[in-house]
């Protein structure tokens, strides 16, 4: 088993959970977060004055996906996600040895 965890911007969260969804990867995790980048400032008008704002708004999104699914789940992530050369984030895997469902307590997986 491994962990996916990817942060997506705002409008393409349904894009990528239906893509995920369609892959068999049924339970996400996906929590509000602001990111910051260095490059990716955008103004914003706030009380009658122009502001720089750096931190954006996104969605991390965690999967647990078994070892036969993490390359296609990886590719549509990115391919969905990417839009320039750079400054579009990035998607890390890690193992996981153990996962065990709280209210039974048996090992999950």
């Amino acid at each position: 088993m491994r962990l996916i965890k990817v942060n997506v911007p705002e409008a393409r969260l349904e894009e990528v959970k239906d893509g995920l969804r369609a892959l068999g990867i049924a339970r996400l995790r996906i929590a509000p977060i602001s990111g910051y980048t260095e490059g990716r400032e955008t103004e914003i008008a706030w009380r009658g004055r122009l502001m720089m704002m750096n931190l954006l708004p996104e969605y991390e999104l965690e999967a647990i996906v078994c070892n036969e699914a993490v390359d296609d789940a990886v590719a549509l992530i990115i391919k969905i996600v990417r839009k320039g050369p750079r400054a579009d984030g990035f998607v890390c895997v890690t193992p996981v040895e153990q996962c065990y469902r709280i209210g039974t307590g048996h090992p999950q997986f």
